[in-house]
């Protein structure tokens, strides 16, 4: 009887300790971040989020009044400190776990992007099921900041035009940061972005 009051003591305790919203995150509390671009504006780093408005998304056909995105942007001598930043323009934290597609500057992309990958690849946050992309010609900013008349957020038409055009016709390739990153430390192999 003793070594049964014992366990059920035991079990009582240990359900205590799990029961609970250690780690919680209200939604009311998140910007949840679609679109990354990350660029290189002079000698400092150019970090451009793309936020879903939940309002907008949530609101009736033919009732929103204003973008399905926000866009918010800060610089910074490293790609950390200029998303550091954005928490002071940024009403909310912002949440990276649904990134859907991370856009590099054609300049970043020219002088090399290896440390941004490492702070992508090590971020605790961030899934690696986006995309990445190269912008030609234009800066991430600019790509993150056109709005789309099929999908309601940007960042998702780009994810879903880079996956069709994959499958419909082989010089476009979706590349995600799990594949990116051993094809660039490979010998003997190049990396390759759409």
């Amino acid at each position: 009887m003793k070594r049964k009051i014992v366990i059920f003591a035991i079990f009582i305790i240990l359900l205590i300790l799990l029961a609970g919203c250690w780690n919680r995150r209200e939604m009311n509390e998140l910007a949840i971040a679609v679109g990354l671009g990350i660029d290189r504006q002079d000698d400092q780093y150019l970090v451009t989020v793309q936020i879903v408005n939940p309002g907008e998304i949530a609101a009736q056909k033919g009732g929103g009044r204003t973008t399905p995105v926000l866009i918010y942007q800060e610089t910074g001598d490293t790609v950390m400190e200029a998303f550091r930043r954005l928490t002071t323009v940024a009403p909310r934290k912002i949440y990276t776990a649904h990134l859907r597609m991370v856009i590099i500057g054609e300049k970043l992309a020219e002088e090399g992007f290896g440390e941004t990958l490492d702070l992508l690849s090590r971020s605790r946050e961030m899934r690696t099921d986006y995309y990445i992309a190269v912008a030609k010609d234009l800066k991430a900013e600019n790509v993150l900041k056109v709005l789309t008349s099929l999908e309601d957020i940007p960042a998702n038409q780009l994810f879903s035009s880079l996956e069709t055009s994959e499958k419909a016709w082989a010089p476009t390739a979706s590349v995600t940061l799990d594949a990116l990153i051993p094809d660039i430390v490979s010998k003997g192999k190049e990396a390759s972005l759409t």
